[in-house]
């Protein structure tokens, strides 16, 4: 949430904390201890969940995940694909106002094989104003489609359900901010 770039650092070193991350982490956030804590809890959940994965390999004797993970994506795949195929073909376009200079357009548009979200006539970012990422933008695009493609399907988020599903938007825009651009939460 604070926007921090991090080198990458190990956060452990044979099971003990390195000391590296942990006050460069401490000094650029609003709420260290908070902070600190939300990263040890993750590693303590990966922790948890590396031994757990092992132990479902040794009770299926698999050496990897290869055919497993293989299985899922194209499970998922056809799935979102299936439901793709049932959606009236077409593509619509909205323009969404926030302020005086943040205008961003949207056009949506499928096929039988794929949904593609552009925003390609979004105005371009206004320096020192408040812009959002791609990655952002494609997460909220996607919370609008994703629901009505898996209705009535349980389908992992996974590359498999995800392929499908594209958004385009052009650099420094102000839904595809660049570094060091300040970039909104809530866009």
């Amino acid at each position: 949430m604070e926007g921090l770039y991090i080198p990458f650092r190990k956060l452990f070193v044979e099971g003990r904390p390195n000391e590296t991350p942990g006050p460069m982490i401490r000094a650029n956030t609003r709420l260290p201890i908070d902070t600190i804590g939300d990263v040890y809890s993750l590693t303590a959940c990966n922790d948890v969940g590396c031994r757990r994965l092992v132990e479902m390999m040794g009770e299926f004797e698999l050496d990897d995940l290869d055919l497993l993970a293989t299985h899922i994506l194209e499970k998922s795949r056809a799935a979102v694909m299936a439901e793709i195929a049932r959606l009236p073909k077409g593509s619509w376009s909205n323009t969404m106002v926030t302020g005086r200079l943040r205008r961003a357009d949207h056009a949506v548009g499928h096929d039988d094989h794929s949904i593609k979200a552009s925003m390609s006539t979004t105005r371009a970012r206004v320096p020192g104003q408040g812009a959002g990422s791609t990655c952002r933008s494609l997460i909220r695009r996607l919370y609008g489609v994703r629901p009505r493609l898996c209705r009535c399907v349980e389908v992992p988020n996974n590359a498999g359900s995800l392929e499908r599903l594209t958004v385009s938007a052009p650099e420094d825009s102000i839904v595809n901010a660049l570094k060091p651009a300040p970039v909104l939460i809530a866009m």
